[in-house]
């Protein structure tokens, strides 16, 4: 008899075994995709040039180059030679929209000595929507940006250099 109930329970475990090997398994699959956009580039035509002046020898002054490269401001100009707003060349996606990034902080031109200047980065302007603004039909686009630089009291002779960054970016 206990060799009957240990073949019973051993027929029942090979049944259960059997069942559970035989058991249904179920699957679906899934497409990937993936839409890859023509990489996004920008690239300096001009530089932004504030030209010749004198600042103030009693009060701060302004030069401000707009960005259709008039300048104007407080400060004492000297002739119209070397002004210019500065360029930028954005190529990418055809008709796509971008989003162009001004500086986000102030930025400092120096004469390498101790002497500086600033433009304050919320004085930079552009001549496109800076929220967004589509490239072309052959996926291109110029921006121009202008600024207003602080000239302090009596300030140095000399060249001043400084740099700032434009970016562009996919909506």
């Amino acid at each position: 008899m206990k060799t009957s109930v240990k073949l019973f329970a051993l027929g029942m475990i090979l049944a259960g075994i059997g069942v559970n090997a035989n058991a249904q398994t179920n699957s679906a699959n899934a497409a990937a995709t993936a839409t890859v956009k023509k990489a996004l580039t920008i690239e300096k035509v001009t530089d932004l040039a504030f030209g010749t002046f004198a600042g103030k020898s009693t009060a701060t002054s302004d030069v401000i180059v707009s960005n259709a490269g008039v300048r104007s401001g407080s400060a004492d100009m000297i002739g119209t030679a070397g002004v210019a707003a500065a360029q930028f060349t954005i190529t990418g996606e055809n008709n796509q929209e971008v989003a162009i990034t001004l500086p986000v902080a102030d930025i400092t031109l120096s004469d390498g000595a101790s002497h500086s200047m600033t433009i304050d980065d919320a004085s930079f302007n552009c001549d496109q929507t800076v929220a967004g603004v589509a490239l072309s039909g052959t996926g291109s686009l110029t921006i121009n940006v202008g600024a207003t630089l602080s000239v302090g009291v009596n300030q140095a002779a000399g060249s001043y250099t400084g740099s700032f960054a434009v970016s562009v970016n996919y909506n």
